[in-house]
């Protein structure tokens, strides 16, 4: 009787490895099952803007839950302004952050996602102007 050894199955590759940023960052939808030799797209996912990339599975894979070979797209955050704006800030002409009237300091936008992966923008560093006191 004829027993040939030594051939292995040619496997479909695994999804790539991810961080929860990465969950949020990327649409990776068609990559859950690509077949050996193939490829799929990874794009970014709402609310990301930007590139989109290849991932592949190496030919003749037949290495069990291998995950595909990518390389990540450059995706940026994109956060819409909070309305109503919170008291003490607002835009100039130019579309820059600036305090408003009654208001002093240095504004900063900090753009980031909350555990649902929606943006968020955060505005801070105006502090209300106080009248001083005056001593005793």
């Amino acid at each position: 009787e004829l027993k040939l050894t030594g051939c292995l199955p040619v496997l479909r590759c695994a999804p790539p490895v991810v961080t929860p940023l990465e969950y949020c960052m990327y649409e990776l939808f068609t990559c859950l099952s690509v077949r050996s030799g193939g490829e799929c797209e990874v794009s970014c996912k709402s609310p990301f803007v930007g590139g989109k990339s290849i991932s592949i599975c190496p030919a003749k894979n037949t290495v069990p839950n291998r995950p595909l070979e990518w390389r990540t797209p450059f995706c940026q955050l994109e956060c819409k302004d909070p309305d109503p704006l919170p008291a003490g800030y607002r835009r100039n002409v130019f579309g820059a952050w600036e305090c408003e009237e009654g208001y002093v300091g240095r504004p900063e936008a900090i753009c980031t996602t909350n555990i649902a992966c929606e943006a968020i923008l955060v505005l801070q560093g105006c502090d209300q102007l106080a009248p001083c006191r005056i001593p005793p």
